[in-house]
């Protein structure tokens, strides 16, 4: 399993070393380097200006049967049938909880507090949706019904997975039951690309 993720550079970035996932700067990713990976990871903080231009390369990618994880707020349609991000509207932090769609492969064995609470303070986890389709496989949505994380695997030949917040790859750094998030998707992700 061969995962690619662009590298943002930004000032929330943490140093590590991965079996798992490459990194590269988001400027100086390559078409021909994309397609020697399984997946392709890209965070929240990336340039979606820069992936615009470069849309054609994640539709041939898509279309090759591969997968791609989008974390964060789509503004611009670069990544192939989805709805830009919608912020929330909130009243109360409790309108941050959510919801578990039953049969989810992902997010089983979480507990909620750990990722929706920060240090007392609510907001991380997600601060908003996406609007999608019937034919999309829900993960998870907040309690009001608005959908926050979801696969998408009709629109194209391969895989789409948005989820409205920060990257879930990074919850390997996670030290609750967050990093089970994480575990989760890795053992997803290796069933999805074979």
């Amino acid at each position: 399993m061969k995962l690619l993720q662009l590298d943002p550079c930004h000032a929330f970035k943490q140093e590590y070393e991965d079996t798992v996932v490459t990194l590269v700067d988001q400027y100086e990713w390559t078409k021909e380097q994309l397609f020697h990976y399984d997946a392709f990871i890209i965070p929240e903080f990336v340039d979606q200006e820069f992936l615009w231009e470069r849309r054609s390369w994640i539709e041939e990618f898509l279309q090759e049967g591969k997968t791609v994880f989008f974390f964060g707020h789509l503004f611009k349609r670069w990544l192939p049938h989805v709805a830009p991000f919608m912020p929330k509207r909130l009243m109360s932090h409790h309108d941050y909880e959510v919801t578990r769609r039953i049969g989810a492969p992902i997010f089983q064995h979480v507990v909620w507090e750990d990722v929706l609470y920060k240090r007392g303070v609510a907001g991380f986890f997600a601060r908003g949706y996406y609007p999608v389709s019937s034919s999309a496989e829900i993960l998870l949505t907040f309690r009001s019904g608005e959908v926050i994380t979801f696969i998408d695997r009709t629109s194209t030949k391969g895989t789409i997975f948005v989820h409205a917040g920060r990257n879930l790859f990074d919850l390997r750094f996670d030290t609750t039951s967050g990093v089970t998030i994480y575990e989760e998707l890795i053992a997803w992700v290796k069933e999805e690309i074979r």
